[in-house]
């Protein structure tokens, strides 16, 4: 059995990811909390529209996918001996 390869995940990957979570979050938090809770800040854009925050913070794991999907495919298969 050999050793699998270490791979380095890019920080711009993580970065992404993590901001992209927190969008999701609030827009969450955005649609199903109560309309009189004032839980995020009135000058925070994109305030009244929780479905785009979700969106934009889905499209912000495409890159970590594409990553993932390309270390897939350089695998190569075991050996059958």
């Amino acid at each position: 059995m050999s050793k699998p390869d270490k791979v380095r995940i890019p920080v711009y990957l993580y970065v992404l990811d993590f901001a992209g979570m927190l969008l999701v979050g609030m827009g969450l938090l955005l649609k199903f909390a109560p309309q009189n809770a004032d839980i995020i800040p009135a000058s925070m854009p994109l305030r009244n529209d929780p479905n785009l925050l979700i969106i934009i913070g889905l499209a912000m794991f495409i890159p970590l996918i594409k990553f993932m999907l390309k270390l897939a495919a350089a695998q190569k298969p075991p050996k059958n001996s």
